[in-house]
């Protein structure tokens, strides 16, 4: 797939490679610029015309355009049939349009970041407000449509732009406040204020950075510095916010103070320095949006059958090639059971050399620590929870194996409460440590109300792995095995979760491709959504037209 960069010289490359392609001469680029300002409108072609040439030149230059658009079509789309009608720059009517998703082109992406960061913002997240502003501001590379940035055609929306630019700086900047890092946000506004001085919003936050810091002189003066600026340049006084901000600063109001987070109940939990550096508040991550659940209603009957009749430590198995659905499977259980009152922790091996061993633990033990607490066993599982180092003192076996009961004698207690679901994710990649707790917790857990989740790519399993699945298997697990889904699952799927409407043909086609794999019908449907140029409805052709590159990537791996 093709994408466009315009936040800087305009530039278009293939997504899958970033191999930039070779747009041409300076008129050609232009005219490929031209419709990109557009934004997928339709511009008339005496519109291009009397844009891009001179108003002596524009009556004889529909010939030079029409080159220029079939050198820019057999660049941008180099696999279209000769004679077949074109997807992405596309005649309609008396002009030419150029149908791009919003994920194609860099200034669209940055617009969407923005809204999104917007929305969070005043939703009171700032963290993820602040995620979504730093992956946008990194898009930029200079000015936009550097190359014609001083074209009539072009100054409308370079302005537009970079004023959202503006924009993004500030929210950037209120979300470093806001998070509580005022020393590391004042100098960004101050070189926002040098650059933009007319802008109040900018000496709002300098000034509320700079009292924060414990600067409350500075603070004032920036204010001066802000009121001067503005009667010299505009002849105006400062707005409200900004008197109202220097009021509050001069009676030094607790309402500019950051506001504490809210204490928990439960006793805190000394937490050691640790590299890299963790929070000692947890950061709830946004929630994910809920993925369809079709086609595994008997697997999920049987995992709820399994934890109903838990009054003992209980295991299940979920089996599956990638993308099978297993983590959907295990989402959805997880939602069952904590309606019901259980305790759900997860964690997940990861697929990384540089991650410390038995992260998955470390996972599920810092869920459950953070719901009920360490209690007693705060100091035992200190090298799981903050992250320390091992007591030199301490061989490796003894270390181990005080460290095993102590995970067991923990959760045992937490069971007492509540029941608990503990799922494990991704056994293929699991460590030596990880799979030592594993083989270890069977004996310690005996009596307690847990269900243990196991989830593995029964093909990647080494020796080891292999092992502690065999001595598992003594305890009787529940085994589910997750092969494609059926036509009919396939079609639900595909209609819940495709924008466009799709015909029986390419849902058919759908299923034959993808063999029913969760993973490879949502790829293929998001590719049916991004590359539509025309029409409501997919259609067979174009299921066949090319491979997602999330399923390529898949199947490489």
């Amino acid at each position: 797939m093709v994408a466009f960069r315009v936040l800087g010289p305009v530039e278009a490359y293939e997504s899958d490679s970033d191999d930039e392609l070779d747009l041409g001469g300076l008129r050609q680029r232009a005219v490929l610029a031209r419709l990109l300002v557009a934004r997928g409108q339709v511009v008339p072609v005496d519109t291009l015309l009397y844009d891009l040439w001179d108003d002596d030149a524009a009556k004889g230059a529909q010939s030079g355009l029409q080159v220029y658009i079939s050198r820019l079509r057999r660049v941008l789309e180099p696999g279209r049939p000769r004679g077949g009608p074109n997807r992405l720059l596309v005649t309609v009517a008396s002009g030419y349009a150029l149908r791009v998703a919003p994920d194609q082109v860099d200034a669209l992406r940055f617009e969407q970041l923005v809204r999104a960061a917007g929305e969070h913002l005043e939703g009171d997240d700032p963290q993820s407000a602040r995620a979504r502003l730093g992956k946008a501001l990194g898009l930029w590379r200079g000015t936009p449509y550097s190359d014609f940035a001083d074209q009539p055609w072009a100054e409308a929306e370079v302005n537009r732009l970079t004023e959202l630019r503006l924009v993004a700086r500030e929210r950037h900047a209120d979300t470093g406040l806001r998070l509580g890092m005022p020393a590391e946000t004042v100098p960004d506004l101050e070189a926002l204020t040098t650059e933009h001085p007319l802008r109040e919003e900018g000496w709002r936050l300098l000034a509320l950075g700079l009292y924060r810091c414990g600067r409350q002189g500075d603070a004032l003066a920036a204010l001066r510095r802000a009121r001067g600026i503005l009667a010299d340049e505009l002849g105006i006084d400062p707005g409200p916010a900004l008197r109202k901000l220097e009021s509050d600063i001069l009676a030094q109001s607790p309402e500019l103070e950051l506001a504490a987070a809210p204490r928990q109940s439960r006793p805190q939990q000394t937490i050691a320095d640790t590299w890299p550096p963790r929070a000692t508040t947890p950061v709830e991550p946004p929630p994910l949006e809920p993925e369809p659940f079709v086609g595994r209603d008997a697997e999920l009957a049987r995992l709820t059958t399994a934890a109903a009749r838990t009054a003992r430590f209980e295991v299940a198995i979920v089996t599956g090639d990638a993308g099978a659905g297993k983590t959907t499977l295990l989402r959805q259980l997880e939602s069952r059971l904590t309606g019901d009152g259980w305790i759900a922790s997860s964690g997940a091996c990861p697929d990384s050399s540089a991650t410390p061993p038995g992260w998955a633990w470390v996972e599920i033990l810092r869920t459950l620590v953070g719901v009920t607490g360490a209690g007693e066993y705060g100091q035992l599982l200190a090298p799981l929870l903050d992250d320390a180092d091992p007591d030199p003192d301490d061989d490796e076996v003894s270390g181990g194996f005080r460290l095993h009961r102590a995970v067991g004698g923990y959760i045992a207690g937490v069971a007492r409460r509540s029941p608990v679901l503990l799922t494990l994710e991704d056994l293929h990649w699991a460590d030596d440590q990880t799979l030592a707790l594993l083989r270890a917790l069977p004996s310690l857990l005996a009596t307690s109300r847990v269900l243990l989740v196991v989830t593995c790519r029964d093909s990647e399993l080494d020796d080891k792995q292999s092992d502690v699945l065999a001595a598992l298997a003594r305890l009787g697990p529940v085994r589910v095995g997750l092969s494609g889904l059926d036509p009919k699952a396939v079609a639900e799927l595909v209609r819940a979760t495709c924008m466009r409407e799709v015909d029986e043909d390419a849902v058919e086609s759908i299923v034959e491709r993808t063999r029913g794999n969760p993973f490879f019908v949502r790829e293929t449907v998001r590719l049916l959504d991004a590359e539509a140029v025309g029409g409501d409805r997919a259609t067979a052709a174009e299921v066949a037209s090319q491979v997602p590159s999330g399923v390529r990537d898949v199947l490489r791996r």
